[in-house]
């Protein structure tokens, strides 16, 4: 992930990407995912860019992204 965000030309390779796992959720495990940017001005572009690239970096390496699913069992007491 940390790759992927360094592809991205307006995040500053000086400074620090932080990827930290932070929860794990029913359908999903939550990363937060931090980066400098020159001017707060480009902050929607360039999270644009990142999750881009961290979507395609995950399709690369065969990630799929988890979806909710739920079980309902059915009982029906004339069959007992």
């Amino acid at each position: 992930m940390t790759d992927a965000v360094r592809t991205v030309p307006n995040v500053l390779e000086d400074k620090p990407v932080d990827v930290l796992y932070s929860e794990m959720g029913d359908s999903a495990i939550v990363f937060i995912v931090r980066w400098w940017i020159e001017t707060y001005a480009d902050t929607r572009r360039v999270t644009d860019e990142v999750n881009t690239a961290l979507q395609a970096a995950l399709d690369a390496a065969g990630i799929k992204s988890p979806y909710p699913s739920q079980s309902i069992y059915l009982h029906n007491e004339k069959d007992e």
